[in-house]
């Protein structure tokens, strides 16, 4: 009985306890002990990170004086020597174990916390301003929705007030609320539950303004000033007595732009920014392009100009003030801007040279033979004066004048020179008439009756066949070639034929033309009809031809016999 009434004292103590989260008690009574189970800690399971973030350990909540002891496996095993951290190269799931030991006696079951590790997909939440619900009292935001998430942690400014932090389960809408138009709110959000890969975004808003409050601030419009020269300074309060900052703060007295004034955002909050342009007016080096730098002596001096011929034109005075061209030699003129223009402050000088006339002396051209290479005019005279010429080349076939023109700034004057091209003279050999084949030919001449003289291809005649015969005169001579054409007359076979005759006949005349039309002689002149023989025709010395030798020949005469027989006889004979 009394065992039993310890342990409701027990039972009572430790429910009296209970709310002081002391859940263990040890009822002694001799050497029994009643031993009661400690609560768990306090944790947050399922846990999501991003794969390959970067890990803290793990938390839970002891209750008062608990002592947290974490494991890798759900029983048995050695407690870790501290809160684990986990890894997140893998994409899975790894469950830790926690528990709490209050007076010497440990929570049991170990409590699970569950840490899954998301591939990181590389999605991005879309935070904005929602303009639709956001009124002069309070600011809305909202975000595109995502599947999957468990809530979101937050924070937000006001103004630029301290940093409010929450966690909402849903919905993606947020509004908060301001003290009135035009407050600044920036809301960030840190981290989606379930979505550990989803990166912070932060926007900035503001409340909505009155008309009266929606303005532009005015300044009056700065001058342009001389780039170098003191910068005037920005107002910090504009027409309409709008306070802020400018950005860049300062003006820069060197290089033109843009400078943004922005209202300060507690006093002004529904003041526009503005932005006021500044022109810095670059340093001008005055520049002439009309002044030569070299004037020919007694020429009428050029007019020095009183305005640059800059884009912003310079206006000054020189010194000295105009161009003495009767003395050689080279003077130095300055040039001295008026006042109140930017401008550098290195004076403008330009040095001009007075130059003596001078003629180019371009020796003359010896006569040309037309069609031979014609000489180089060069564009440069001996005398050093470089120039042009009009033709630019020599013709090498007809005669011309030349004209040399000085390039500008050379105190020159024209030059012409005159080109003869002389005409080839052609040879005037005469025609070589035609001869016979095997005759003496004609020698050629190296020198033509008109006096030109050269060489001969081929140099000798031939005797034996026509051909063409080119005459090339010495390079010395300006002449033609000439062309011989030589006919060499074959020789022609006089066409009489062999002769038969019978004995004692009276013997043909030997023609002295032969049917082909060859003229000659016989020898023997006259036939012997006697006598068979041979007769050579030799053509006379005009004929191209050969001799021709003809057989004669002398059959003798056949005498007739008186043969006297009757028909019987005759047929009697046949057998």
């Amino acid at each position: 009985m009394k065992k039993i009434t310890k342990l409701f004292v027990c039972l009572f103590l430790i429910a009296a306890l209970s709310n002081a989260s002391v859940f263990a008690k040890i009822c002694v009574n001799n050497s029994e002990n009643i031993i009661l189970a400690t609560a768990p800690p306090t944790v947050t399971s399922p846990i999501y990170l991003c794969q390959n973030s970067v890990a803290t350990p793990l938390t839970a909540t002891p209750s008062g004086g608990g002592t947290l002891n974490w494991y890798s496996v759900l029983s048995g095993g050695v407690a870790l020597a501290g809160a684990p951290t986990p890894s997140t190269t893998a994409v899975g799931s790894t469950t830790y174990y926690v528990t709490q030991t209050i007076a010497g006696v440990e929570s049991s079951p170990r409590t699970p916390i569950v840490v899954n590790v998301v591939a990181d997909t590389g999605g991005a939440l879309t935070l904005f301003c929602d303009a639709a619900n956001t009124t002069q009292t309070s600011v809305a935001f909202d975000w595109n929705n995502v599947t999957g998430y468990l809530g979101y942690n937050f924070s937000y400014s006001v103004a630029g007030g301290p940093l409010v932090y929450g966690f909402q389960v849903a919905p993606s809408h947020f509004d908060v609320p301001v003290p009135g138009p035009g407050t600044t709110v920036t809301f960030t959000i840190l981290s989606v539950s379930g979505l550990p890969c989803v990166k912070p975004i932060t926007v900035t808003c503001n409340s909505k303004c009155t008309a009266a409050q929606n303005i532009t601030p005015t300044f009056t419009a700065i001058s342009p000033f001389c780039s170098g020269t003191t910068a005037p300074s920005l107002p910090t309060t504009s027409i309409e007595g709008i306070t802020g900052t400018w950005s860049p703060a300062t003006i820069n007295n060197t290089a033109s732009g843009n400078y943004v004034f922005t209202p300060d955002p507690i006093l002004f909050p529904c003041a526009q920014t503005a932005t006021v342009p500044v022109t810095v007016t670059p340093l001008i080096a005055p520049t002439f392009t009309t002044i030569p730098t070299i004037v020919c002596q007694g020429t009428l001096a050029p007019v020095l100009p009183l305005i640059s011929s800059n884009a912003t034109p310079i206006t000054g005075t020189w010194n000295p003030p105009t161009v003495d061209t009767s003395t050689l030699g080279s003077v130095v003129y300055t040039f001295t801007p008026n006042v109140g223009q930017c401008t550098s402050a290195t004076l403008t000088t330009t040095t001009i040279n007075i130059l003596p006339n001078v003629t180019p002396n371009f020796a003359a051209i010896p006569a040309l033979c037309s069609g031979s290479t014609a000489p180089i005019l060069v564009t440069t005279s001996p005398n050093g004066i470089t120039g042009t010429w009009s033709p630019a080349t020599i013709s090498n076939t007809a005669s011309g004048n030349y004209v040399f023109t000085p390039n500008p700034n050379q105190c020159a004057s024209l030059q012409t020179l005159n080109v003869v091209i002389t005409p080839k003279t052609i040879p005037n050999f005469a025609a070589i008439s035609p001869f016979c084949s095997g005759t003496v030919a004609p020698i050629l001449a190296t020198t033509s009756p008109n006096g030109i003289s050269g060489t001969w291809s081929p140099a000798v005649i031939s005797n034996t066949a026509s051909g063409s015969y080119l005459f090339t005169p010495n390079p010395t001579e300006c002449a033609t070639t000439q062309t011989l054409n030589v006919v060499v007359d074959p020789l022609i076979t006089p066409d009489f034929d062999d002769l038969t005759l019978c004995s004692g006949t009276t013997a043909p005349i030997l023609a002295t033309t032969s049917p082909n039309g060859i003229n000659g002689t016989w020898l023997p002149s006259v036939i012997d009809n006697t006598t068979s023989g041979t007769y050579v025709f030799t053509p006379d010395l005009t004929e191209c031809a050969t001799t021709k030798t003809i057989n004669v020949t002398i059959n003798p005469s056949n005498t007739l016999v008186n043969i006297t027989w009757t028909v019987t006889e005759a047929f009697s004979k046949i057998k």
